[in-house]
This record gives structure tokens, C-alpha cells and sequence, in this order.
């Protein structure tokens, strides 16, 4: 793809993605009691994983005038997205929402799985 990414971009990416990696995580475990309800949830995470570039993709094929993804923009991926898309611009705008996305999503879930550990 001879695609260069920037140290700064990398950095923001791997800070995103560890996140990300923690609430999917603890999604799995706080939302399910055995392994098939694990499996489950994790195929359920995949499609909202998948959501927001999907809708994207739709709008660019179709030539649609309506930005659809924003209306995704309560999931943690379309975040991860934005900042992708604002990497090769040298724009890390959208950087410190995306951080705040991430831990409106993680707090409560360290805060649930402490109640059912716990």
C-alpha cells in the first residue's frame, strides 16, 4: 500500500486501539455468563466494529449527500476512524473526542465488572 504514517499518527492509533482492545474486552466478560454467551457477544462487537466504515463505504458508493456515519459516532471505532482519516492531513483534532468517547465507554464498564468480580 506504500502508505506513511507518521510516529505521531502511530502513537495516537496505538493509544486508541489499547483501549479499544479493553472496552471490547470487557464487554465480552460484564455482558456474559458462559462461553457460548462470550461468543455470543463478541459476534454482536464485530458488526459495531464494522459499522461505521461499512456506512461510509455505503455513502461514498452511492454518492449520498448525508454524512450517515455520524450517526455512529457513540461507538469507540468511529473515533479510531476519524483519526485514521485525519492522519495523512497532519489534523489531530479529533484525537482528544475520541479519548473522551473511549472512556465514557471504559469507566462504566471498569465499574461493572469491579460489581460483578466483586
Amino acid at each position: 500500500l506504500d502508505i506513511e504514517v507518521p510516529q505521531k499518527g502511530v502513537l495516537a492509533l496505538v493509544a486508541l486501539f489499547v483501549l479499544e482492545v479493553w472496552i471490547y474486552g470487557l464487554l465480552i466478560t460484564v455482558f456474559s455468563e458462559s462461553r457460548m454467551q462470550a461468543l455470543t457477544v463478541s459476534k454482536v462487537l464485530g458488526w459495531f466494529l464494522m459499522l461505521p466504515p461499512l456506512i461510509k463505504l455505503v455513502v461514498v458508493w452511492r454518492i449520498l449527500l448525508t454524512y450517515w456515519s455520524k450517526f455512529t459516532a457513540f461507538l469507540p471505532t468511529y473515533w479510531l476512524y476519524r483519526v485514521f482519516e485525519g492522519i495523512p492531513l497532519n489534523d489531530y483534532s479529533d484525537f482528544p473526542i475520541a479519548i473522551g468517547v473511549h472512556l465514557v465507554w471504559l469507566i462504566p464498564l471498569v465499574w461493572l465488572f469491579k460489581r460483578k468480580v466483586l
